[in-house]
């Protein structure tokens, strides 16, 4: 392993952090004992996006719309699926239909990754071997996998910063600089991983991490303005390479409410409230900061800075300086930041005192190697002095003897083992959150699947009081009116969100919701069968999703259909019967989608808030495809970025001697 680590290879890192997180989560991966998908966010959410994401991607189609859930809807525009994350492509084409252990393998290699991300990082930046482990374990354990989508894209924050760090050591025109562009393209990947919050904090700590640590050298104006151009370019690559995801959510969030359900099963509008100074400290804020080592790793840390030397003590100013502002930032029930996020898209979703614990706990993870690089020098110094002797401290470089590290990571088993009891946790296999049992197939399921087979997916299902998992349309490849998402289209809201009490409103008729599932009997409609607590009822008034509209009497009469199939993002189908006038198909209007009838191209109109076709008297074949211009848009920034890239990496290696 040491001949690799001087190589600068660095694969022992991996080799360490597999090793370890193995051994911590044996039972979960090799028995199955437990699961690491935690909390709603992940069983719920996250766990059920992965489905959708690994059921298309395994037939090579990028799942950019959403046919089940909210009777179709952006799935690349609600960025919190990662529908472009380059990890989420590979689990698709490796675990086709996702079970909860290959989402666990899935975490853990985000695990092993976060560990070796930040090993190299810490390296780089000039630690010894036990500071690196020290603080690599203590970053990769903190990552709470309670929100998949959200810690995935956290993960790349040390590369990040250690890619930068490399660029400024070079002295070449930045366009041919490889290491700001890998820098630009790791930050871009966090939006792509899942989630918008990774991107804007690890900006922020990317920031302050130039201004303490790269302008430390020399405090010049010189100085200034090289890591201003540096800092400037990297923002260009990380947003050409992750335009996709932003261009489509920009579109999509300009057109949504942000929601929530509600304590009665309902929806309510939330637009990013802004709330007041409600908590002197949020207490998961006091928690994580009086949590085991962290005080005195802080305190160490503050002395290192006081009397220590470069470069550790601008690593040491960089983790309190990180760790301050974290804090600060999470003052009050949602933070300071929000009076001024409030008015700005995207930026609005950082918003509450959690959101910035990561931060918080990779500066005390930094704070966490400094300590330990520096302890073992202050005991070989003490003992030098003390005994007279040179044996305390290797002959070769100065560095304390392998003997004195040894013991210091002795003395910090005892409080990162107490560090691992509260964030590597499992969650039961038989916790009703666990991905078995919300998932598990029960008699409603298969028999709804089932028609959804016989009947070509033509209709709809009300979750009534999400009586079963909010996103069991992802999940089971079910057509649902409802879901459980961060945005709702605004359209869909106003039309929809009066009916949520009551499964016989005629909106329903419209959307076509054949099938109701509800904890409780309902009186007028059909009992199909009963689960449990749980009813299935026919409602035998509903419209096919597809059907006649008359705009100046309101009619609608159900559509003859021979043939309908559905793929990711688009949707074919074939009448039985012809008829002339408007088709309607009954999911909300949203730019991007094309239609083609009997082979020529056909304008999609508004009509209410669906999507409605003119058809002519002989016309029975219609496609239905979902191709935003603003992906091709994307596109090219990606191929920008990559043959950048490509070329400033084929210079570097041509021109080598």
């Amino acid at each position: 392993m040491k001949v690799l680590l001087r190589q600068g290879h660095h694969l022992g890192y991996l080799g360490i952090g597999f090793l370890i997180y193995f051994l911590i989560y044996f039972e979960v991966l090799v028995w199955g004992e437990g699961t690491l998908v935690r909390g709603f966010d992940g069983s719920v959410q996250s766990f059920a996006w992965l489905s959708k994401l690994a059921r298309d991607w395994s037939v090579m189609q990028p799942p950019l719309w959403d046919f089940t859930s909210f009777s179709g809807t952006s799935f690349i525009g609600e960025v919190q699926t990662g529908v472009l994350y380059p990890g989420n492509m590979l689990l698709g084409w490796l675990s086709p239909e996702l079970s909860q252990h290959s989402a666990d393998l899935y975490i853990f290699i985000h695990y092993v990754l976060a560990f070796y991300f930040m090993a190299l990082f810490l390296k780089d930046s000039g630690f010894r071997l036990t500071a690196t482990l020290a603080g690599a374990y203590a970053f990769a354990s903190y990552l709470d996998w309670v929100q998949p989508h959200r810690f995935v894209g956290m993960v790349y924050l040390p590369l990040v910063l250690m890619f930068f760090l490399r660029s400024m050591r070079e002295r070449i025109p930045i366009v041919q600089n490889i290491w700001i562009y890998l820098c630009g393209i790791f930050l871009g990947l966090m939006i792509l991983a899942g989630h918008i919050q990774p991107y804007l904090h690890s900006t922020l700590a990317l920031i302050l991490y130039v201004f303490v640590v790269g302008w430390a050298p020399a405090y010049s104006a010189l100085r200034l303005l090289f890591l201003l151009k540096h800092l400037a370019f990297a923002g260009l690559i990380s947003a050409l390479f992750s335009a996709p995801q932003w261009l489509l959510s920009l579109q999509h969030f300009s057109m949504s409410y942000r929601w929530a359900p509600d304590r009665t099963g309902g929806l309510e509008r939330v637009p990013y409230e802004v709330y007041g100074f409600v908590d002197t400290l949020a207490p998961e804020l006091v928690g994580y900061l009086l949590h085991s080592w962290i005080p005195l790793a802080l305190g160490i840390a503050i002395i290192v800075f006081v009397v220590g030397r470069a470069p550790i003590r601008q690593y040491a100013l960089f983790g309190v300086l990180l760790l301050l502002f974290a804090t600060l930032s999470g003052l009050g029930d949602h933070g300071y930041l929000s009076r001024i996020t409030y008015h700005i898209p995207l930026l609005n979703s950082a918003r509450e005192a959690t959101r910035y614990v990561f931060l918080i706990l990779f500066a005390s993870s930094v704070l966490l190697a400094v300590s330990v690089q520096s302890i073992p020098d202050s005991i070989a110094w003490i003992l030098k002095k003390w005994r007279g002797k040179e044996g305390f401290v290797s002959s070769r470089d100065s560095h304390p003897s392998l003997w004195i590290q040894a013991l210091v990571i002795i003395a910090m088993v005892p409080p990162l083992w107490s560090h691992s009891s509260v964030f590597l946790r499992v969650q039961a296999n038989d916790d009703p959150l666990s991905p078995v049992q919300l998932y598990r197939r029960g008699k409603i399921i298969e028999f709804l699947e089932e028609q959804g087979q016989t009947a070509g997916k033509s209709f709809r299902v009300f979750n009534f009081k999400q009586t079963m998992a909010s996103n069991l349309g992802n999940a089971f490849s079910l057509m649902t009116v409802r879901g459980h998402r961060a945005t709702i289209l605004r359209d869909y809201y106003d039309y929809f969100s009066g009916a949520l009490g009551d499964p016989l409103d005629s909106k329903f008729d419209v959307l076509g919701v054949r099938y109701v599932i509800s904890p409780e009997p309902v009186e007028g409609l059909e009992l199909v069968m009963q689960e449990g607590t749980r009813y299935l009822y026919a409602r035998n008034t509903a419209l096919p999703i597809i059907h006649w509209f008359d705009p100046e009497t309101g009619e609608r009469r159900a559509a003859d259909l021979a043939e309908i199939e559905f793929s990711a993002n688009s949707v074919r189908f074939t009448l039985g019967e012809p008829g002339q006038g408007w088709l309607i198909f009954s999911q909300p209007f949203f730019p991007g989608w094309q239609a083609t009838i009997e082979g020529r191209d056909q304008d999609i109109e508004k009509k209410e808030i669906f999507m409605g076709l003119m058809l002519r008297s002989d016309d029975k074949r219609v496609e239905l495809l979902y191709r935003p211009r603003l992906i091709w848009l994307g596109l090219a920034g990606v191929l920008l970025s990559l043959v950048a890239f490509a070329a400033a990496l084929f210079r570097r290696y041509s021109t080598a001697p």
